[in-house]
C-alpha cells in the first residue's frame, strides 16, 4: 500500500510509466488498485497527507526460502523486523 499526496501524478507514474493496469478505483479516485499480473492487485495507491509505504509482501519459492531470508535479514540488520 502506497500513500501519496499527489495521487494523480503517482497513478500516472505507475500506470503510464511502469505499465500497471487498473483493477478497481474508488468513485472519488481516493484509491486505485493496480496489477501487473492476474492477481486482483499488486499495488494499492491511496490519497494521503504525506507519502508513505504502509506495507509490502514478497513472493517466495517456498516456506524454507522465507525462513532463510528472514534469518539472514535479522542477522545482518539488528533493527530489521520480519513479520508474517
Amino acid at each position: 500500500m502506497l500513500g501519496s499526496p499527489q495521487i494523480q501524478e503517482t497513478n500516472a507514474f505507475y500506470i503510464d510509466g511502469l505499465g500497471y493496469r487498473i483493477s478497481d478505483q474508488t468513485a472519488n479516485k481516493y484509491a486505485t488498485f493496480c496489477r501487473v499480473e492476474s492477481d486482483h492487485h499488486n499495488l494499492l495507491i491511496h490519497r494521503a497527507p504525506v507519502g508513505h509505504l504502509n506495507h509490502y509482501a514478497l513472493e517466495m519459492d517456498d516456506i524454507d526460502a522465507i525462513g532463510r531470508t528472514g534469518s539472514r535479514m535479522t542477522r545482518e540488520q539488528a533493527a530489521t523486523d520480519v513479520t508474517g
